[in-house]
């Protein structure tokens, strides 16, 4: 995927959940569905937290391409040759 293609999957995924009233409503519910505010660990059962720990994946992509749509990026670091 191009630099191009990128911006514009952030922006894409940004406006879908933050600017339609039905996308926020999504966006809640997929929320509560992929584990967002909430633990993944299953005691016991190694297999349904991984599940759930890759449901919580899908929101935190999310959540990082809206952030990445909306701040600005990062300035370079100079680096000095010593």
């Amino acid at each position: 995927m191009t630099e191009e293609e990128l911006k514009q999957l952030n922006s894409d995924v940004k406006a879908t959940f933050t600017e339609f009233e039905a996308g926020t409503r999504v966006y809640k519910w997929l929320s509560e569905i992929c584990f967002k505010n909430r633990q993944t660990l299953v005691i016991g059962a190694p297999d349904k937290s991984s599940f759930q720990a890759g449901l919580r994946d899908v929101i935190i992509e999310i959540d990082e391409r809206i952030r990445m749509a909306t701040e600005p990026p990062p300035k370079p670091i100079d680096v000095i040759n010593r």
